[in-house]
């Protein structure tokens, strides 16, 4: 993952934080993304694929939806943070800095182990939808 997708994903927490949103939803695309490949992980083949299958729809749908909510509250934080941009932009570097590492290694962990199971025929007839899913989040 590079960094400029790092920051893609990380900024709109700093602006939603900066503007009064919740700064606690920071772990949670990191949580999730460490769920995801424990669970990936444990899949060798097609039958511990199946039966990974329910949990990999759950936290993949878990993943893409906090995603898309610091995406959309940056965008709705966006008008109010233009006249304290000045302002934020020390503070944003700095979290980015301290966020970064944490979420990148979370992602680079996931982007693994998606790229190991697209490489298993077996597995990707069973979980092929979700990995696709997945690939398209981490992708750098």
């Amino acid at each position: 993952m590079t960094y400029a997708r790092t920051v893609a994903v990380l900024l709109p927490l700093f602006l939603a934080t900066a503007c009064g949103g919740e700064a606690g939803a920071a772990a949670k695309p990191s949580s999730v993304a460490e769920s995801l490949t424990s669970v990936l992980k444990g899949i060798t083949d097609s039958k511990s694929a199946e039966a990974a299958k329910p949990e990999l729809e759950t936290l993949s749908s878990k993943l893409s939806t906090a995603i898309a909510s610091l995406k959309s509250t940056a965008s709705e934080a966006g008008g109010d943070a233009k006249d304290t941009m000045g302002a934020l932009a020390d503070k944003a570097k700095a979290a980015v800095k301290a966020f970064t590492p944490e979420l990148t290694k979370s992602l680079s962990g996931l982007s693994e182990q998606v790229t190991r199971l697209m490489n298993n025929e077996e597995v990707k007839k069973v979980i092929g939808p979700v990995l696709e899913k997945l690939k398209g989040m981490v992708a750098g």
